[in-house]
């Protein structure tokens, strides 16, 4: 079984092959319709963050979200997957120094209270705390 990180990475390697275009400037946003093959502003449809996708591909959006969502749910019932899971994002997230989880569980698509209620979950947490804490320590 792949851990955190290598099926973050596979993840966005699939989404960065999906057709959009992300716009900042009136430039970009010429550039962008002219990659996608459109001609129209009608056509596009907004992903936020200055992103863009055609309207027509939004069934391919959607089916790339539910996979990868089904697939990052049926992996946090491993502990080990759990485990690589949260010690990444403690990391990624500077944890010793914010002691804050909120962000944390936020990546993993998690709440406090689902950890909490969930045996793997709540164990998988707490160990990769106690080992990321301990890399902290002067």
């Amino acid at each position: 079984m792949e851990n955190y990180e290598q099926m973050n990475n596979r993840h966005q390697e699939r989404f960065n092959a999906l057709p959009m275009m992300f716009a900042f400037t009136g430039k970009q946003f010429a550039e962008g319709k002219a990659k996608l093959g459109i001609s129209e502003n009608s056509e596009l449809l907004s992903i936020g963050h200055g992103g863009y996708i055609r309207k027509a591909d939004r069934k391919l959006f959607d089916d790339f979200y539910r996979e990868t969502n089904g697939e990052m749910q049926e992996a946090q019932k491993n502990y080990d997957f759990c485990l690589s899971m949260f010690g990444y994002e403690l990391a990624n997230h500077e944890y010793c120094y914010t002691h804050d989880a909120t962000d944390v569980f936020r990546a993993c698509g998690l709440t406090a209270e689902k950890v909490s209620s969930s045996d793997t979950l709540k164990k998988a947490f707490t160990t990769a705390r106690k080992q990321y804490l301990a890399t902290c320590e002067p």
